[in-house]
């Protein structure tokens, strides 16, 4: 009976870890409102790596990772000549072990962080700061290769607050 206990209390906190996968958690700073219904026109700069990770070419896969996603976002029109321009940064990255996770959840994290910065070209004022973060911090082997979608996931993160920044804050109530 007591063996038959702790086999689903096992079985629990293994679907507890399963679903547990990688988590996302943004901070979105809004010092000037989008207007309602207005297509927000940006213009990507070059996303910088302040990691110091000599490994990969964060700084470029970032880049592309929000230009292909701020080109597919509804509201959101990327152009070279947009009044408002995106600075972005690579402020943490983490490849972590899937085996580590396994063994203790928390140690052997992967983290993926990503800063941007939304200001007018007219006066360099900051319009809007978005922080992406994503965080796989347990699991085993289905966690294998977290390092490799973990920048994508604080991209979708920053864009998700982005097209919620754009639709302006009157739309909060009419989705």
């Amino acid at each position: 009976m007591r063996a038959r206990s702790l086999l689903r209390g096992a079985g629990f906190l293994a679907a507890m870890l399963l679903l547990d996968g990688c988590a996302t958690q943004s901070e979105v700073q809004v010092v000037a409102p989008q207007p309602t219904g207005q297509v927000v026109q940006l213009r990507l700069e070059p996303c910088a790596d302040r990691t110091g990770t000599t490994d990969r070419d964060l700084a470029t896969e970032a880049t592309r990772l929000l230009s292909d996603r701020l080109r597919a976002t509804p509201g959101i029109e990327v152009r070279d000549d947009a009044p408002l321009v995106l600075n972005c940064e690579v402020t943490q990255y983490r490849a972590g072990s899937a085996m580590k996770r396994w063994v203790m959840p928390g140690w052997g994290a992967t983290v993926g962080q990503l800063a941007v910065m939304v200001s007018s070209t007219k006066d360099q004022s900051v319009v809007a700061i978005i922080q992406g973060n994503a965080v796989v911090a347990a699991g085993g082997l289905y966690t294998v290769g977290a390092e490799d979608y973990i920048l994508a996931s604080a991209a979708d993160d920053v864009i998700a607050r982005l097209r919620d920044w754009a639709a302006g804050p009157d739309a909060a109530g009419k989705r």
